[in-house]
């Protein structure tokens, strides 16, 4: 009886216990024992975090999904949470953003912000994933990560997205281009421009369709300098406004490797190296000039073998300027019978 007794008296005790541990962390008692709210982590934020922070409400902007060439405006709301003032030293962008400067860049605890962006949407249809950075004095974040997301979509389209053109047939071989409108709405053709005017398009800005097919006129000498480039293409159509589209050619000729690398050079030792010159148009080839920049590269063997020539290529390295430069560059010139030229670069350290 006494040790039940006993048992008795110390579970009711330890009851008691548990019992005013509980009631003193209610809220009503938090004003009395603050100690006891500051181990349940129950204050402010602003309280609880030491030195300057900063913390963004929303920091992902999604702007849904927008039509071409549409400037979208981002609002980032911020607080400082810390317990010293942030200080905000600039917002970077790794993007076509516009990011304006901001009315002020100290921020007492407590005290509210707003980071205002500018994204411009791109002519193709993609999705979208840009990054901004506060920069601040916040320690424990300095570089804070904003996004901005979405879809950009068109509501006219062009096929193809590329052009493949040729340089050895008429008009650069350039297949017809097809616009047309995926939402039924007519529209006119109000540009069309390429890089270096390569391509160029015959069409009349007051006529209004939801389809046109449209064949460039390809200037081939000006292609044969600007192998590859783009098309931009300006439109009436209310929600794409700009379409774009990439052509690209292969060379004539090409050269393998297209750079020859020496380690190790002394001066007159010979370096005999190999190389193929290939027409890309599977045509025969013939070698009008072989040409060196300043004499220390030369052909010593050509194989002719179909549309391809192997060539042994021999460098003489010349004197060392001082004992300080080690570094040498060389540059091999073929010309062929037509009129165009491939080059072959040489780069090496002297021993």
């Amino acid at each position: 009886l006494l040790a039940a007794a006993i048992g008795t008296a110390a579970l009711f005790q330890s009851g008691c216990g548990e019992s005013k541990k509980r009631a003193a962390i209610t809220p009503g008692n938090l004003k009395s024992n603050p100690r006891t709210a500051v181990a349940q982590d129950v204050i402010p934020a602003a309280d609880r975090k030491g030195g300057a922070k900063i913390e963004v409400e929303n920091p992902v902007y999604d702007f849904g999904v927008v039509g071409p060439n549409k400037k979208v405006k981002c609002e980032y709301k911020f607080k400082s949470v810390g317990t010293e003032e942030l200080v905000i030293d600039r917002v970077i962008s790794t993007c076509q953003c516009t990011i304006p400067e901001l009315p002020k860049k100290n921020y007492a605890p407590g005290e509210s912000g707003v980071i205002e962006a500018t994204y411009l949407s791109s002519t193709h249809a993609l999705p979208v994933e840009k990054h901004l950075y506060i920069l601040s004095n916040d320690k424990s974040n300095p570089r804070y990560e904003l996004m901005i997301k979405g879809r950009i979509e068109l509501q006219v389209i062009v096929e193809p997205n590329q052009l493949e053109l040729f340089l050895n047939q008429p008009n650069g071989g350039a297949r017809p281009i097809t616009i047309k409108s995926k939402d039924g709405k007519a529209f006119a053709i109000r540009s069309f421009s390429s890089s270096q005017n390569t391509l160029t398009a015959k069409f009349d800005p007051a006529v209004e369709k939801n389809e046109f097919i449209i064949t460039p006129a390809v200037d081939v000498e000006k292609l044969k300098s600007n192998l590859t480039g783009s098309i931009q293409i300006g439109l009436s159509h209310p929600d794409t406004n700009a379409l774009s589209l990439t052509y690209v050619a292969l060379p004539m000729y090409a050269i393998t490797p297209p750079r020859l690398i020496v380690q190790e050079a002394e001066p007159g030792k010979h370096i005999d190296r190999e190389l193929w010159v290939k027409n890309n148009y599977d045509e025969k080839m013939e070698i009008e000039s072989i040409t060196s920049l300043n004499g220390c590269m030369e052909v010593t063997e050509q194989e002719h073998r179909g549309s391809s020539v192997k060539m042994t290529v021999r460098i003489t390295p010349p004197p060392q300027e001082g004992n300080n430069r080690r570094y040498m560059s060389h540059r091999l010139t073929i010309r062929m019978k037509d009129g165009e030229e491939v080059s072959l670069t040489c780069s090496g350290w002297y021993k």
